[in-house]
């Protein structure tokens, strides 16, 4: 029996699906063109702002402004000053933009998954979800579509990012089961919105 903490009260019945996400893989560390890069480092981050703003708007009609605003708060995260202007110097350093990208979101990534306090140790995962949209853009692998499961589902996945929850459709996706998470993460927050058992901290139930 797999065991985890109750995130989200309740029961469900559905098909377990896996969700596994591919591995974005940085091959191009340098670059030859500053400014080539610097353009697409924007063009990724526009982009990703307009996912985050369809995701917000979506989250308003179904939900409320209350939930809506972790996608304000993610939009704020893609254009951090202080993330841009160390991404920026690396790239006018010759790095290319998605080596970059990803070294700095690592380093922010680090310093929140080592404090102390719950809440901010769950924002290491909201980085990680902006990272991972931004980086997809940069190199041009599109994001996994969950909207076209079809039947009663149970999602397993190593973790849920609020861009992920919110893509879902709850008449067919009955519950969540991951590997991370606690009672302030943001997987739970979403379950509980939307009434949807959830457990969480469920070691290898990816694998299992």
């Amino acid at each position: 029996m797999l065991k985890g903490t109750i995130a989200s009260k309740g029961s469900a019945l559905g098909k377990a699906f896996r969700l596994v996400k591919p591995k974005l893989k940085i091959e191009n560390t340098t670059c030859d063109d500053p400014q080539a890069c610097l353009d697409a480092l924007n063009e990724a981050l526009e982009k990703s702002t307009r996912d985050l703003e369809t995701l917000r708007d979506k989250t308003l009609e179904t939900l409320d402004q209350e939930h809506a605003e972790i996608f304000d708060a993610h939009i704020q995260m893609v254009h951090d000053p202080e993330i841009k202007s160390q991404v920026k110097a690396m790239i006018e350093d010759g790095k290319s933009a998605e080596h970059a990208y990803e070294t700095v979101t690592n380093q922010f990534i680090d310093i929140f998954e080592n404090m102390d306090d719950e809440y901010f140790k769950g924002r290491a995962a909201d980085i990680k979800d902006i990272q991972y949209r931004v980086l997809s853009y940069l190199l041009n692998q599109p994001m996994k579509d969950m909207a076209a499961i079809e039947e009663d589902t149970i999602i397993f996945a190593h973790d849920l990012t609020p861009s992920d929850t919110a893509n879902l459709d709850f008449s067919v996706v009955k519950g969540f089961v991951t590997e991370v998470g606690g009672m302030t993460s943001h997987t739970a927050i979403m379950a509980r919105a939307f009434n949807i058992p959830a457990i969480v901290g469920v070691k290898d139930a990816v694998d299992a």
